[in-house]
């Protein structure tokens, strides 16, 4: 089972799902490029990258197929290679990722002023100043009344990680890519004629501050077997909130 982190997390964010999975499956939780303890080679730090990367991490152990846990980034990393590397991934678990297929209307465009941070990690030199602020990730990673979810322990282990100014080049060139992929998926509907054969699962919080629920919109058709189910009372970071739920999900899923 290969799980995949978000931003500004990295393999520890499932800490707590292993403890529900731990003796039942295989678990392999790299990093993505860029962040945590992988390598930060100065280029790569993007979804197409990561999926790249997995695949062969994948080859590296000799490892034909995988069951995928995703989260965020990873999960959106998940989608792609459920798109593109079909052979190598059995299912896909989801979370909090909108997908490539987002549709453009109003309701969207003004949900998406939610994410205003993004545009400003993209921006050169100031978004990995911004980045690198020691009080930025953990006052970033309480956005939406979630403060209880992440003690200053907790929040310094992900923030800890860009007092390495590779690690804060690599969230200002991932969020690069992040306007980049916006621009392709919303204008130029780049994934348009693509339909997922994986059978999927999507879990989505409620109360997700920074992706709109609205991006969700028609994604069931967009598989031949994805289902998305919105979780109530839960926010982004939903490893966090509800390792149990992801857990059993992965469970029903897999077995």
């Amino acid at each position: 089972m290969l799980l995949l982190h978000g931003w500004p997390q990295h393999w520890w964010c499932w800490r707590r799902v292993i403890e529900h999975l731990s003796g039942q499956y295989r678990l392999l939780m790299p990093d993505l490029r860029g962040f945590g303890w992988s390598e930060a080679p100065g280029s790569g730090y993007s979804p197409a990258t990561f999926r790249h990367d997995a695949v062969a991490l994948l080859d590296a152990l000799d490892l034909d197929r995988a069951h995928v846990i995703g989260h965020e980034w990873g999960g959106f990393t998940g989608f792609l290679l459920g798109l593109h590397h079909p052979e190598r991934v059995d299912r896909l678990l989801l979370s909090n990722s909108p997908g490539p297929w987002a549709p453009l209307n109003s309701r969207i465009a003004i949900g998406m002023r939610r994410a205003w941070y993004a545009g400003l990690v993209a921006t050169p030199i100031l978004g990995e100043r911004v980045v690198a602020h020691p009080g930025f990730i953990p006052w970033f990673l309480r956005l939406g009344g979630r403060g209880a979810l992440f003690s200053d322990a907790d929040a310094a282990v992900y923030a800890d990680q860009f007092r390495d100014p590779a690690r804060t080049a690599a969230s200002s060139l991932l969020y690069r890519s992040y306007l980049r992929l916006a621009h392709a998926i919303l204008l130029r509907r780049a994934f348009e004629g693509q339909r997922l054969q994986t059978p999927t699962r999507l879990l989505f919080g409620a109360d997700d501050f920074y992706i709109p629920v609205g991006l969700l919109d028609g994604i069931e058709a967009r598989g031949a077997d994805l289902t998305l189910e919105v979780i109530e009372g839960c926010s982004h970071w939903m490893p966090q909130e509800r390792p149990e739920l992801i857990a059993d999900r992965a469970r029903a899923l897999f077995r």
